[in-house]
């Protein structure tokens, strides 16, 4: 994204009964002060499972780039699952 870009991403996924969701994002920092936020929510009942994946990826041209991901789980039953995982290191 360019100088001064803003990037926002928001997700609320819901499983039960055995459903997943497979959730996530991809930020590339290219321009200069760019600012990103993610706000993840999963929320699992009955064996369902929430996936997260995501990854941010800051270049050398993104002087001054910021990122908050925030990535939060409800688990409503004992045999509810939440996986979390980088796609870029």
């Amino acid at each position: 994204m360019g100088d001064n870009s803003v990037g926002e991403f928001y997700s609320v996924a819901l499983t039960n009964n055995y459903q997943q969701a497979d959730t996530g994002t991809k930020m590339i920092h290219i321009g200069k002060k760019h600012h990103e936020h993610d706000r993840l929510e999963g929320h699992s009942a009955g064996m369902g499972r929430n996936t997260y994946r995501g990854g941010v990826k800051i270049l050398k041209t993104a002087q001054g780039a910021r990122n908050y991901s925030q990535c939060d789980s409800l688990l409503l039953a004992t045999n509810a699952a939440r996986i979390r995982s980088r796609t870029w290191k």
